[in-house]
Order: C-alpha cells, then sequence, then structure tokens
C-alpha cells in the first residue's frame, strides 16, 4: 500500500467479476439465492487449455493392440531364436571342441631379473631394455 497514491497490485489474478466478487449474506438474502440460480454451477477454469481426449482415447485404443501385436511378434521371435540354438546345439552333438590354452605371460621369471633402478623400487611405471 503506497501512503502517496493508490495501491499498487503486485500478483497477476483473474479480472473476472465471478473470480473477484464476495458476496455477503445480510438482509439481502433473497437476491443472494437467485443470483446462486443464475450462476454456472463449474467455477470458470483457472488457466490454460481444455483437454483433448476425444483423439487421444481413439489413439490409445490402437496403440494398444498395436502393442498387443509387437509383444506377440517379439514371443514368436523368441521362440524361433530358442529352437535355431536347439538345433545348433544338437547337430554339434556330445563333441566339445578343445578350448585354447591361455598363455601365461611372466616377465621376470625370479626377483633377481627385475632391474635395480630406483624408479623400480618406488613402485613407478618403468620400461626396461
Amino acid at each position: 500500500v503506497n501512503e502517496a497514491g493508490p495501491a499498487t497490485i503486485l500478483t497477476n489474478l483473474k479480472k473476472k467479476l465471478n473470480s473477484v466478487s464476495i458476496l455477503l449474506k445480510g438482509d439481502d438474502d433473497e437476491d443472494d439465492e437467485e443470483e446462486k440460480e443464475n450462476e454456472p454451477e463449474h467455477p470458470a477454469p483457472l488457466a490454460g487449455r481444455g483437454r483433448r481426449t476425444a483423439v487421444l482415447d481413439s489413439k490409445l485404443r490402437q496403440d494398444s493392440s498395436t502393442e498387443e501385436k509387437r509383444k506377440l511378434h517379439q514371443k514368436e521371435l523368441a521362440a524361433a531364436l530358442h529352437e535355431s540354438a536347439r538345433q545348433r546345439l544338437a547337430e554339434q552333438g556330445g563333441s566339445k571342441k578343445d578350448e585354447k590354452i591361455r598363455k601365461n605371460n611372466v616377465s621376470y621369471k625370479s626377483r633377481s631379473q627385475m632391474p635395480q633402478e630406483p624408479e623400480v623400487i618406488n613402485l613407478k611405471l618403468y620400461v626396461g631394455k
């Protein structure tokens, strides 16, 4: 509130009469009842666009059927993949292929072969000759 001038509004509000008006009960109770009959039952929406459900409902109905088709197709693909793997394993029979033996690479066979450089002793990276 400004003492020198009119009041300053700091927030944005609705400016419709129904949103701003305040009715007090008093001697004119009959007038209030008539006004209530003329008012709409639902209050005015605050802001924004209305909800558009007609398009969404039909779209969702179509999506649900396509979703069911997709799930069914995925099950068919999984069954076909499972069957092909079963046939491939049956053709291999009981023979197992020899697995490659990994060679264990050891740089130094004993501690005496390690270089005696100060970098090695301090556990720093060292590239030998």
